[in-house]
C-alpha cells in the first residue's frame, strides 16, 4: 500500500493562540498541505469534546496536527491513530510503576486520572479541499482542579515537567510512524497496537450516548474501531458517546 504520510513535517511555534485546532484549520483553508504541527505556549480559547473548555496554562502541550484527509483515516481511525501517536510521545516520560493507557475514544489515562486528551475535527475548505486535524493536549506541567473527573500531570505522578517543544517533535515523529503502520497494515494493525495500550479489559465504564446512559465493562474495540461494552444485557457496540472510566 502506498504511504499516506506527508512528504514533510513542519512545526509552527506560537506564543499564544486562541486554539491550535483553529490555527491548523485556517492553515488548511489557506492551502497548507498535511504535515503541519501547530504548537502554542498557551491557548486562550482551547476546547475539548462536546464544546468543553480545555484549561491551557503555560507549560502544558497544546498542539494540533494537520493530517492527510485520506479515506483510510475516516471513521474512528483518526482518533485511534492520534491516541497511539500521543501515547508514543509521552509514555516514556511517565514514571514507573504508573502505566499510561488509552481510553476510547480520545483520552490518555494513568489509573482513573486523565493525563491528556484528543480532539479530531474534519471538514472541507471553501475551495472544496478536505481537511483533517487532530488536536492534542497533554498535562506536562500542570493539571486543573475542581473538575468532574480525576486529572493528573507528570509532576503529580512524580516525574519532571517535560518541555512542550520536545514533546511536539516526538509527536511529529510518532504520527509519521503510525501513518506508515496504517499504510502497511491497515486498520487491523492500528487496532492491534491501540488495544495493546488500552485500559484493562473488564474496566468499569459509563457511556453517555445519544440513546441514554450505558454502564458496563470494557470489552475491547471491533474491526471498525467501535467500543465494545459488556453489559448485563449483552455486549453493546458504541460508535459515539462520552466515556467515563471507573478504574
Amino acid at each position: 500500500m502506498t504511504s499516506i504520510a506527508p512528504a514533510r513535517w513542519r512545526v509552527e511555534r506560537h506564543e499564544s493562540l486562541t486554539s491550535t485546532n483553529d490555527r491548523a484549520i485556517a492553515a488548511a483553508e489557506a492551502g497548507e498541505p498535511p504535515g503541519l504541527v501547530v504548537l502554542a505556549r498557551e491557548q486562550t480559547q482551547g476546547r475539548g469534546r462536546s464544546g468543553r473548555v480545555w484549561h491551557s496554562p503555560r507549560g502544558n502541550l497544546f498542539c494540533s496536527i494537520l493530517l492527510p484527509p485520506d479515506d483510510a483515516l475516516r471513521g474512528g481511525a483518526a482518533a485511534l491513530l492520534s491516541g497511539l501517536a500521543a501515547h508514543d510521545a509521552i509514555a516514556g516520560l511517565v514514571p514507573p510503576p504508573h502505566r499510561l493507557a488509552l481510553k476510547w475514544p480520545n483520552d490518555l489515562l494513568v489509573g482513573a486520572a486523565k493525563l491528556g486528551g484528543i480532539l479530531t475535527e474534519g471538514g472541507t475548505t471553501q475551495a472544496g479541499r478536505s481537511w483533517l486535524v487532530a488536536g492534542i493536549g497533554l498535562n506536562l506541567a500542570h493539571h486543573p482542579d475542581g473538575l468532574d473527573r480525576p486529572v493528573t500531570s507528570l509532576p503529580a505522578l512524580g516525574a519532571t515537567a517535560a518541555d512542550p517543544g520536545m514533546v511536539a517533535d516526538r509527536l511529529a515523529a510518532a504520527f509519521a510512524a503510525r501513518l506508515a503502520l496504517l499504510a502497511g497494515g491497515g486498520m487491523a494493525a492500528i487496532i492491534a497496537a491501540w488495544s495493546a495500550r488500552a485500559i484493562a479489559p473488564g474496566t468499569a465504564l459509563a457511556v453517555n450516548a445519544a440513546s441514554g446512559r450505558l454502564a458496563g465493562r470494557f470489552a475491547g474495540i471491533d474491526h471498525d474501531g467501535a467500543l465494545l461494552l459488556a453489559t448485563d444485557a449483552g455486549t453493546r457496540r458504541v460508535v459515539a458517546g462520552e466515556v467515563f472510566a471507573e478504574v
